[in-house]
């Protein structure tokens, strides 16, 4: 337990076929946290494989003077962020204050986190090419106070974004819920997106889908419902 500032680095490391752990050993995520105060990002895993990081909380003190994540993700594969507290710096409206920040991942697993106060709440860029990024989850997260995006995901496959909860976006009238660009045989469904919200509760450009039987994007038993203003 305890509060540990600046940044931490997990670049790729011998023996990550096994796979690197990092947990609160009480499992109580207020036990141990991660703040670096607005001065970049807390946790950044670089080029890495098979880490998994769960019930640990990231704040972010003061308004970011630079790109700042509670936990930022490059080139890597085999993630899993799971029953972790990140939160921004409350009121900030720069693209610079994120809570999960993903870029070239393949394998990010994003599950029954909470997140609120950013820019962001989850930001995910995928692989381009050859093909876009695979084995993509984020499961039952509660989103609320965000300013512009809940979930941001570009050049996605078969992602699946299922069970989270959005609420109160900040006054932003661009606001978005879900924002998705090009993705392809998404699944997208039983998400909660309510309250102030801004223009769009589910946003989708460039989507594709193969022609073929149950590879199709499914957009199922979502609830939208707040004000769009």
């Amino acid at each position: 337990p305890g509060t540990y500032t600046g940044t931490y680095a997990i670049n790729n490391f011998p023996g990550a076929t096994n796979g690197l752990t990092l947990t609160s050993a009480t499992g109580v995520a207020g036990d141990v946290i991660f703040s670096n105060a607005g001065n970049g990002n807390s946790i950044e895993i670089n080029g890495a494989s098979n880490v998994s990081i769960s019930s640990m909380s990231f704040t972010q003190s003061a308004a970011p003077t630079a790109a700042s994540a509670g936990i930022f993700i490059n080139n890597a594969s085999n993630i899993a962020i799971t029953s972790c507290v990140l939160s921004g710096t409350a009121g900030n409206t720069s693209s610079n204050n994120r809570a999960i920040y993903a870029t070239n991942t393949q394998g990010l697993i994003v599950i029954g986190n909470q997140i609120s106060n950013a820019y962001y709440g989850i930001y995910h860029a995928g692989v381009a090419s050859p093909s876009y990024s695979a084995g993509n989850q984020y499961i039952a997260n509660q989103m609320n106070n965000l300013y512009y995006y809940g979930i941001y995901l570009t050049n996605h496959q078969a992602s699946i974004i299922d069970g989270n909860v959005m609420a109160d976006f900040q006054s932003n009238t661009s606001a978005q819920g879900i924002y998705l660009s090009r993705t392809t045989e998404m699944t997208i469904t039983n998400n909660r997106i309510t309250g102030q919200i801004g223009i769009y509760g589910i946003y989708m450009s460039n989507m594709n889908a193969p022609t073929t039987s149950g590879s199709q994007n499914l957009i199922a038993n979502n609830v939208i419902n707040g004000d769009f203003s």
